[in-house]
């Protein structure tokens, strides 16, 4: 199992990430669509480039500083509910971020390009936000309006 790369474990009722230790080459993981409410149990598992957790049941963001590799996560609905919280959790995070997929949490309510403003100015490696390619024009304008907020963090 030590060699595995691909696990995929969507559509199940797994409650808690556990046993994936042993699992040093993994690279793709799905754990999409089971009822996990806490990220753990990848700490060892630094190569992960592509993580779903989409449709769980997770309220908080952590777990994934080790994943150095994390090129594409899908945390979308979920039960996350700080949208400035979770940013600043990505945005300490090492790692090459380029595709995110976090629409349909639990976030307060503000229009939608409001939301991808923030989530593209904070994040300036992303390439892709809820599967949407940013363009240099939007990632511009977002920078623009959050300016601010972003030489104060």
């Amino acid at each position: 199992m030590e060699k595995l790369q691909y696990l995929r474990l969507d559509n199940n009722i797994i409650t808690k990430i556990k046993g994936l230790s042993t699992l040093v080459n993994l690279k793709w993981l799905d754990l999409s669509f089971n009822q996990i409410s806490v990220i753990e149990g990848l700490e060892k598992c630094y190569r992960i480039q592509d993580l779903s957790l989409y449709s769980n049941k997770i309220k908080e963001l952590s777990g994934i500083e080790n994943l150095v590799e994390l090129n594409v996560l899908s945390i979308g609905k979920n039960m996350l509910n700080n949208l400035e919280k979770t940013l600043k959790y990505l945005v300490s995070l090492k790692n090459k971020l380029e595709v995110l997929k976090i629409a349909e949490n639990n976030f307060p309510k503000q229009n939608e390009k409001t939301y991808h403003f923030r989530c593209i100015a904070h994040l300036k490696n992303l390439k892709y936000l809820d599967y949407e390619l940013i363009s240099s024009k939007t990632r511009n304008d977002a920078m623009e309006e959050f300016k601010d907020e972003i030489t104060n963090t």
